[in-house]
């Protein structure tokens, strides 16, 4: 005795050593779900590429969260609310380094887009803002709850971000909650048990202990080691310790009960207890140890973490083989004090009377459970949710009530858009490349499933039509039309052209009369001919009057003369040159005659020439019209949709506000911008999503986009990322899960068919759950959907509940081989079930205390899994034994037999 004495002695010196340290360097498992908790999905789907190629588009948005702030008012927002909410924004804006906001948007500017933050029912209003992520949530939080309030409006702060991290919370203080509830009812169930006070302190002490171990050891080792965890990795391995450590321990002391009554002292009784109950704990707690940690096979995160559940029960068994023993070797028949009745709780009458009926009338039993179970199945079917604001109850979220809020008063999208990225290898800011993106972006626009639409060429949600071939062709046939009327009065006014010659021939015949002056003005100056000087014609004069007169002239008489002879020769002198210049007028009068009548020949030829142009300039303008209505059609048709922008345009301080906004800093990444009119976690939004990054890299083959990467980023996007890989890992999470644990079974119970039994009423059992969490969750929380989380965790559980029931039962039947396989299975069922009913029980309330949490999921898990036991404690002594007896006990030829003899008789 002393030297078992010591040996446990330091076996819990050693269990102290272990607690203290878990305790100083126990992680903050709800710091490690908020940093590690999300789904990992590979860097090489579109989510993570788009995450990555956002990251690098605008240094500004560079390590920010996206956040939107509602204002929102029962009626229409009258002026002195907006007036209110305006100076509440004014603050914010004033205040933006102070609570990390980096950029935001408001609605009171003008432009389209800003105006789609303004609801049409003018009840709500939406801020959205950039805010940094090195701020923590709760922080920013409540920061932004305070900096919104707003006298007279409802304000909320809602985003993604702080949705999740709510949901975690949710879990955090649900699961701190149902510790505390299912250690009160340990304590209560292993009082009704063993009518002790003392032996549920310790087993409750044991299980807490490699808990809390467990959970130390899993955090470190998600630091450490990057052991993946999830939010649900708490839960799970609560609810499995829980269950399996006050099983254990109540085989455990039922056979330590046994040992006593059989006289032996507390060293033989404890050592004998440990081996005879050790071996259906070991093989239960290997073949669930092996089976959680075959999940960490499985490439989806969530499910990943749960494998940590077999560390969990690998540290249960050290607790149960070596912590628990001390105290029952310390204390012996007191440790069940103040009761003195060692009697074992050995049989179930339940469980007795259930297997002996369906031993008796196994086809009756299998059918009636087949029909019981049809409906629930039959209920099973239909789509998984993966929207993460329904997580959480929306009375007490801001987070929630505002997303609520936005998919009540805008398009359903708007609170999580999509963001398509077109990144190229080359500059995008050009005619060609905008022209794609212009028509891709179009063709987004057209999807029914889509409400709005945001990129470089649509900047404010809709085409800029001046960019467009239409509106470019409208002004062109506008100014042709203009035209082509004008040129109809220029050619109607040149057909009736007429050029009048009669002032020409006045002309002529003034000029011919001017020429017949002249001559006889000539011939009148040739017959006054003057040539001598006046001294000469003086002296003439002078001798003839002597000679004929014999007078004389004085001198003042000749001078008389003299000087009248000059002047007179001065005026011959200009008649000369009045000869001379009438003598070329007329020359040229007779040819200006000439050319006049040429000319009014040649205007003859004009005027038939003009009207013949007059007629040519109809003929085009009829041309000229046909190419206009041409032009007209074009403009019609889709060729009128091209876009097509001038480098001025490009240039222009306007359009670059628009590149700058939708192009990345380099010039080489596009992001447009999409607002889903449905909401973006229902099917059919995540899978357009999964649709539309193939559409748009066909749309732009063999264009100037051809080579580039299209992906499509966001908040949705993500999930569907996340639905991908949940659908694609689901069937073989149930493979290989369910497989190692019949395959395990196989192995205990010496028999394939008994393991492909229990493995069927498992899957039967979780389809049928799955069935009542589903009407459950519509009828009781107006939730038609389930989770997505919810058919995983409901799986892993009741197969791992039921193989591990099972087992029990398995064992049991090895250890009475004189019997047949239907006696073994009754006298079992039996015996266990008082056993297998009180883990029953503790896995129920385990579960119930988790609908305490107010987070979606683990409510319907609870719900399924309440149901789901009870399945279980139910239709395994109703199924099992009558399955037996069909296989085992030749049922069908006995029943035959008995029909020819009762035909003979």
């Amino acid at each position: 005795m002393s030297k078992f004495f010591k040996r446990y002695i330091g076996i819990i010196i050693a269990w102290l050593i272990v607690i203290i340290l878990s305790i100083a360097y126990m992680p903050s498992i709800s710091h490690l779900v908020n940093q590690k908790g999300e789904t990992h999905i590979p860097s090489s789907m579109q989510s993570q590429v788009a995450a990555k190629i956002g990251d690098k588009f605008h240094k500004t948005e560079r390590g920010t969260r996206p956040v939107i702030v509602v204002f929102n008012s029962k009626k229409k927002l009258n002026s002195e609310q907006v007036d209110k909410m305006y100076s509440t924004i004014g603050k914010i804006q004033n205040h933006q380094k102070k609570l990390g906001i980096k950029s935001m948007v408001t609605p009171p500017d003008t432009t389209s887009s800003q105006k789609q933050l303004i609801a049409k029912d003018s009840t709500t209003q939406i801020i959205t803002l950039n805010v940094d992520k090195k701020v923590p949530i709760k922080t920013m939080n409540a920061r932004l709850i305070a900096a919104a309030k707003t006298p007279t409006l409802r304000t909320y702060v809602t985003s993604y971000d702080t949705i999740q991290r709510q949901t975690n919370d949710k879990v955090k203080h649900g699961i701190t909650k149902a510790e505390i509830i299912i250690s009160i009812f340990i304590l209560l169930i292993l009082v009704l048990v063993f009518r002790s006070l003392i032996l549920p302190v310790i087993s409750l002490i044991t299980t807490l202990m490699a808990y809390y171990v467990s959970l130390c050891v899993v955090g470190n080792l998600s630091i450490s080691y990057g052991l993946p965890v999830s939010i649900y990795t708490q839960a799970v391995l609560m609810l499995v310790m829980m269950a399996l450590g006050t099983e254990y321990q109540i085989l455990f002391f039922n056979e330590l009960k046994r040992q006593f009554v059989n006289g032996k002292d507390e060293t033989e009784a404890t050592i004998a207890a440990r081996k005879q109950s050790g071996k259906s704990i070991l093989v239960s707690g290997i073949v669930l140890a092996i089976a959680f940690g075959s999940l960490g096979f499985i490439d989806y995160s969530m499910i990943q973490s749960l494998a940590s559940v077999g560390i969990g029960i690998v540290i249960l068994l050290l607790a149960v083989f070596t912590f628990l023993p001390f105290f029952t070797f310390a204390l012996g028949k007191k440790i069940f004090l103040p009761s003195t009745n060692l009697s074992a709780h050995n049989y179930s009458k339940s469980w007795g009377f259930l297997s002996s009926k369906s031993s008796k009338y196994p086809l009756i039993s299998l059918a009636l459970v087949i029909l019981i179970a049809i409906p629930f199945v039959l209920n099973s079917r239909g789509k998984v949710s993966f929207d993460p604001t329904r997580e959480v109850a929306t009375k007490t979220s801001s987070a929630t009530q505002g997303y609520k809020s936005i998919k009540e008063h805008y398009p359903k999208g708007t609170a999580e858009p999509l963001t398509v990225y077109i990144k190229s290898d080359h500059k995008l800011d050009n005619d060609a490349d905008l022209r794609e993106i212009d028509r891709v972006t179009t063709q987004l626009e057209n999807d029914k499933m889509v409400s709005s639409i945001n990129s470089v060429t649509q900047p404010e949600g809709e085409p800029l039509q001046q960019l467009y071939m239409k509106e470019q062709i409208q002004i062109v046939t506008g100014s042709i039309g203009a035209s082509s009327n004008a040129l109809n009065r220029v050619a109607k006014g040149l057909k009736k052209t007429k050029i009048d010659s009669k002032p020409l021939s006045k002309a002529s015949k003034t000029v011919s009369s001017i020429t017949n002056e002249v001559n006889r003005i000539q011939t009148l100056n040739a017959a006054n001919n003057v040539t001598e000087t006046p001294s000469q014609i003086v002296q003439q004069v002078q001798a003839e009057l002597q000679l004929f007169r014999h007078k004389r002239m004085t001198r003042f008489q000749r001078e008389v003369v003299k000087d009248a002879l000059q002047r007179s020769m001065v005026d011959q002198a200009q008649q000369n040159k009045m000869n001379d210049a009438l003598n070329r007028i007329g020359m040229r009068t007779d040819s200006t005659n000439s050319r006049i009548s040429n000319f009014e020949m040649e205007l003859n030829s004009i005027q038939s020439r003009v009207q013949n142009f007059g007629t040519q300039i109809a003929d085009s303008t009829k041309e000229i019209g046909q190419s206009k209505d041409f032009l007209d059609e074009m403009a019609k048709s889709p060729a009128g949709q091209t876009f097509y922008i001038p480098k001025d345009v490009l240039n222009s301080a306007t359009f670059q506000q628009a590149v700058m906004k939708y192009l990345s800093d380099d010039k080489k990444t596009a992001k447009i911008n999409v607002i889903l009119n449905k909401d973006p976690h229902s099917s059919e939004s995540l899978q357009y999503i999964n649709d539309v990054s193939s559409q748009l890299k066909a749309s732009l083959a063999a264009t100037t986009l051809q080579n580039a990467t299209v992906v499509v980023g966001g908040v949705p996007s993500t999930i569907q990322d996340a639905r991908s890989i949940s659908k694609a890992n689901f069937n073989k999470t149930a493979l290989i899960f369910a497989g190692v644990l019949i395959v395990l079974s196989m192995f205990v119970a010496a028999s394939i068919l008994q393991a492909a039994y229990v493995g069927i009423v498992a899957f039967v059992t979780y389809l049928m759950s799955l069935g009542f969490s589903k009407w459950m969750s519509s009828n009781l929380l107006d939730q038609h959907q389930l989770t997505a989380s919810v058919p995983y965790l409901l799986f892993i559980l009741l197969f791992a509940f039921a193989i591990n029931y099972s087992l029990y039962l398995f064992i049991r039947n090895r250890q009475n081989s004189e019997q047949s396989f239907t006696a073994k299975m009754q006298v079992s069922a039996g015996l266990l079930g008082t056993v297998i009913i009180f883990a029953i029980s503790v896995v129920i309330a385990n579960a119930a205390s988790l609908m305490t949490s107010s987070q979606l999921t683990l409510i319907q898990l609870a719900m399924g899994l309440i149901f789901g036991l009870i399945v279980i404690g139910l239709v395994i002594p109703i199924t099992l034994p009558g399955l037996d007896r069909l296989t085992y006990d030749n049922y069908f030829q006995g029943l035959f037999s008995s029909k020819k003899k009762v035909e003979k008789e």
